[in-house]
């Protein structure tokens, strides 16, 4: 089916010299497939903690969702911070005499604003380094690109670890 990205799904080997890369993992789909999903792709994403690259498939459904406004979600996490409850009071305080919607709307903006400038915006962390990572991963493999690769894994170790916090609040 082709794909986007890096031409490697697999690598094994710590040094330039031990390196060995290889495209092994691919998609496979019959002609009905693709005429039922005619926006399709492939992308190769970094390799992460493994020897093989994860494969996204894009079915190109549900693109104009994905696109629209940003649904609040609020976060089990935010309630390890004392201030989060003084955030919503606040909030749904100054949207006295709106209705219910407007406030609601009110306080999920203040709550929003407020995790990003206590928590960080994890979301947007992990992309860039995924992104850094794929960037890496496409260079010639010398010792410094391998290098910063494992200093790029590591940042993403303490990425997830914060975002598995959430889970566990």
């Amino acid at each position: 089916m082709g794909y986007k990205g890096y031409p490697f799904t697999w690598q094994r080997g710590n040094s330039p010299s031990t390196l060995i890369r290889e495209r092994l993992d691919r998609m496979l789909a019959n002609e009905d497939w693709c005429n039922f999903f005619p926006s399709w792709e492939i992308i190769h994403l970094p390799r992460y903690r493994s020897d093989h690259a994860p494969l996204l498939l894009k079915t190109g459904v549900n693109d104009a969702f994905c696109r629209g406004q940003k649904l609040f979600k609020f976060e089990a996490l935010w309630l390890s911070k004392e201030e989060c409850g003084k955030i919503v009071e606040d909030a749904w305080g100054d949207g006295v005499g709106e209705d219910m919607v407007t406030r609601l709307d009110l306080v999920s903006r203040r709550l929003s604003d407020w995790a990003v400038a206590t928590f960080g915006n994890l979301k947007k962390r992990k992309k860039e380094a995924l992104q850094l990572l794929n960037r890496l991963q496409q260079r010639s493999p010398d010792a410094t690109t391998l290098e910063q690769c494992k200093e790029v894994s590591t940042n993403l170790d303490e990425i997830h670890k914060l975002v598995e916090s959430y889970w566990h609040c």
